[in-house]
């Protein structure tokens, strides 16, 4: 009878043992699925990555990472993004086709939007006037929600806040930018 009660013991503890062993194995996996959604979240907050969440904004994003900008907006700094929208880009490409610049004009155009540090909206509507990390400097000048920076109007009620800045919407390039590239000299072989 002893002998009959420790093997149904043991055969009771040996189920119960393979019924929990998956249950925790299960629950690891569950742990570092979490974990891993966690960091994908927090990657999807940084700017670039918000950027290339935005199906209107792509175009803009490629730009930003063709000239090599994604590596310097994910490198921990606070960046201020005006993104053109798709229509924004139509219009910059209209001006001087993205794909035919050179590099040195290619990071020229994609630094003229993008600032040091992350501003606000509220900060944004006090300034005078804000510098690019392509050196140029914009006027700044606010009526109520809509803010007109070098000719293009910014809704900052749209704005996108991102874990390391803030990512403003353009629909039309800044003038500087259209005076720019329009001063580009055609390149051979084109109809202009």
């Amino acid at each position: 009878m002893f002998k009959k009660q420790t093997t149904t013991l043991l055969t009771l503890a040996l189920a119960g043992a393979l019924i929990i062993t998956p249950a925790f194995a299960q629950e690891e996996n569950d742990s570092a699925a979490d974990e891993a959604a966690a960091e994908a979240q927090e990657f999807e907050a940084n700017v670039m990555a918000s950027l290339h969440s935005q199906p209107e904004l792509n175009r803009f994003s490629e730009l930003l990472t063709k000239a090599g900008l994604d590596g310097r907006l994910n490198d921990g700094g606070d960046y201020t993004i005006f993104a053109l929208d798709n229509a924004g880009m139509t219009e910059l490409d209209e001006l001087y086709p993205a794909d035919d610049l050179s590099t040195f004009e290619l990071l020229s155009v994609s630094h003229s939007f993008v600032l040091e540090g992350a501003v606000t909206p509220t900060e944004l509507s006090g300034l005078e006037e804000v510098d690019s990390l392509g050196g140029y400097t914009y006027e700044v000048t606010a009526d109520g929600d809509t803010i007109t920076i070098d000719g293009a109007d910014v809704d900052v009620a749209e704005a996108i806040t991102a874990d390391n800045g803030v990512i403003y919407v353009l629909s039309e390039p800044f003038t500087q930018i259209s005076e720019y590239l329009e001063g580009l000299p055609a390149k051979p072989g084109s109809d202009d």
